[in-house]
């Protein structure tokens, strides 16, 4: 039996909306643990101003939620858009323009440079990959829990390292800003490595 060729650039478009779906779901579960969310009793279902004020405090939630997705998602979106382009195009992955195109500070941008290209590479061999579904896909480029640790711990340095650039401009603007990229940052490498045991299961 002749095994059926797929055209590789829609093979790239769907392992591309794979790999967002998954950044997208990490994406909104690190809000979930980064974020406060309001909690609900019976007592504020039974006198309706602290219901109103309760629901006022979830909208602020929500839409706090909303933001931190499209900031998170921001920078994923342009790294996993140039693996795409220069997997299907069949070029090396322009990391300088990438870089270039960022709102960070200038003096950041070498350490944004090494984030996006281990973004890059890791979205890039997932993209040559084969699979119906994301753990499809990290299975076959990442052959082993250990390995996919590895690049979970790569990708948490270069995440570290920006975030250590970047504080000195963000401490003049906002307060407490270092408690909440540490908690960030404990989160999300929390949730990385729960993800191992889904991965390689």
């Amino acid at each position: 039996m002749t095994k059926r060729r797929l055209n590789p650039i829609s093979d790239f478009s769907d392992r591309k909306h794979i790999i967002l779906a998954y950044e997208e779901q990490f994406t909104d579960r690190l809000a979930l643990q980064v974020l406060d969310k309001p909690k609900l009793s019976v007592w504020m279902v039974l006198i309706p101003i602290i219901f109103v004020y309760y629901f006022f405090q979830y909208q602020k939630f929500v839409t706090s939620r909303k933001t931190f997705r499209e900031h998170y998602l921001f920078s994923i979106q342009g790294a996993l858009d140039e693996a795409f382009e220069s997997v299907s195009q069949k070029r090396d992955p322009d990391i300088a323009g990438l870089a270039a195109v960022s709102d960070v500070p200038h003096d950041v941008r070498g350490c944004q440079a090494d984030l996006l290209s281990v973004r890059v590479e890791h979205y890039s061999n997932l993209l040559r990959a084969e699979g119906d579904t994301f753990k499809d896909l990290a299975r076959e480029v990442y052959r082993s829990p250990t390995d996919f640790l590895l690049f979970i711990n790569r990708l948490h340095q270069a995440e570290q390292q920006v975030n250590k650039a970047l504080l000195p401009h963000l401490e003049k603007d906002i307060e407490g800003i270092a408690d909440v990229i540490a908690n960030i940052e404990r989160h999300s490498d929390d949730l990385r490595r729960e993800s191992i045991t889904v991965l390689f299961d």
